[in-house]
């Protein structure tokens, strides 16, 4: 049964709002396949409504709400932001105004494109071996908690400096966090305590990593003085600089009294939560599909083997479209707009309404993107809305499209890829995160 007849199935008539089995049924699509909802309705109901719930699959309409910071609030996000941080907001949770672009320059200081190349580096090692003692081993690879989530880890550890915990307790805690602010959009109590749990832990020992940074920094000043570019220098496979750490310690020590512990250890917190499982994703979604079209794949090897990271990143961004790491954004609106005007699912959403706009519908809406069920590599960058668009676009898209680039290259240049037989060989998910995915390498 489709979502929208078993929604129907309990429709109660014309009540203005959702009954609580309806409720749980929404609740239970958003949280286990967000994708499969938003795709039925781009299909059936593009623009739809239950009780304050507003989903909006179509670009056009997409695009539009997010380029609408005046009528659309990320209220949503800041809310579970909030309650997790005890009270501080962070940039993902801020409406437009003094405090979100304080923070963006604080985080575009932290956040440089030009650290793109050492971390793809740093991540292409890491990567490189786990995939060749794979081969050396058995020829099998599980590409999420065997590949890309240790090596996501270690990136947050080496890059961002949060150097707190093995790698699977660091993916534990991120996993939490990221659920309750980004996927909890119904705000499910179970999901909410989960991650106060693991933030509890994540913060704590952010603090404790604080209070000993914060030691050897003064100490180091004393006999050197450790700029941005040197310590992006630093970062090197077999080194952990902390550069995003040590940039945020330097703001603080140079006079910046905004940047206090407990905003340095959240910005950490969010960076690292948001990083690793988006990593994760993004990395066994797209070498999947790659997997999956044979006529495809040679050439996305070729460039792989070539070091061509610009030609593999059109072959994984164009393999995301089809299943994105973030198939809907949530909005909270406070002012009336309507929505597809003048066709026949025009929808007017008013204030109050929790909004949901599907990313990846909208990559695939034939109004805009042409033969969206092709695999081309030729389309036009606007057609890709993996890193959001508007006020509130990935700050971080460069340094996400390094790693993912590099994990994928890492897999693809292998000799002998190749699915592993049955089962373990397919794609499985647990809710919007990839649980499995095995494949071999070498003959």
């Amino acid at each position: 049964m489709t979502f929208l007849e078993a929604f129907r199935a309990g429709d109660r008539g014309r009540a203005a709002e959702p009954d609580a089995g309806q409720s749980a049924l929404i609740a239970d699509w958003l949280t286990a396949r967000p994708a499969a909802l938003f795709d039925e309705l781009l299909a059936v109901q593009p623009t739809w409504q239950a009780g304050r719930l507003a989903f909006v699959t179509r670009y056009a309409d997409v695009v539009g709400i997010l380029g609408r910071p005046d009528a659309f609030s990320v209220s949503p996000y800041r809310d579970a932001i909030t309650a997790i941080n005890r009270g501080p907001n962070f940039l993902l949770g801020m409406d437009d105004g003094p405090e979100y672009r304080a923070e963006l320059a604080l985080l575009r200081h932290v956040f440089r494109p030009e650290d793109g190349r050492a971390v793809a580096d740093l991540a292409l090692a890491r990567a490189t071996s786990l995939v060749e003692a794979a081969a050396s081993r058995d020829g099998r690879l599980e590409l999420t908690d065997g590949y890309a989530l240790p090596v996501a880890s270690a990136i947050a550890a080496e890059y961002l400096g949060a150097s707190v915990g093995e790698p699977s307790e660091l993916a534990e805690w991120a996993r939490a966090i990221f659920t309750d602010a980004f996927v909890n959009v119904l705000r499910l109590p179970l999901l909410t305590r989960r991650a106060m749990r693991a933030s509890e832990t994540l913060r704590a020992r952010l603090d404790e990593l604080l209070a000993r940074e914060r030691v050897a920094a003064s100490a180091a000043r004393t006999s050197r003085d450790l700029t941005p570019d040197a310590a992006t220098r630093d970062l090197t496979p077999g080194v952990a600089p902390g550069v995003v750490l040590r940039r945020l310690l330097d703001r603080q020590t140079h006079g910046e009294p905004a940047v206090t512990d407990a905003r340095v250890r959240d910005i950490l917190l969010w960076c690292t939560a948001g990083m690793i499982d988006n990593i994760n994703t993004a990395t066994c979604s797209a070498i999947d599909r790659l997997l999956g079209l044979p006529a495809v794949l040679p050439p996305a090897v070729e460039a792989a083997r070539a070091g061509d990271a610009p030609t593999l990143w059109r072959y994984v961004r164009e393999a995301l479209r089809v299943r994105t790491p973030t198939p809907m954004v949530a909005r909270r609106c406070i002012a009336p707009v309507t929505v597809s005007a003048g066709l026949s699912c025009e929808l007017t959403i008013e204030p109050g309404a929790l909004v949901l706009a599907g990313l990846g519908t909208a990559m695939k809406d034939p109004s805009v993107v042409e033969d969206p069920a092709a695999f081309r590599v030729d389309r036009p960058d606007s057609h890709y809305l993996h890193f959001g668009v508007g006020l509130h676009a990935c700050l971080g898209s460069q340094l996400a499209e390094a790693i993912v680039t590099a994990l994928v290259a890492a897999v693809l240049r292998m000799p002998g890829l190749r699915r592993e037989s049955g089962l373990i060989g397919r794609y499985r998910a647990a809710g919007p995160f990839p649980k499995r995915l095995v494949v071999r390498v070498g003959p």
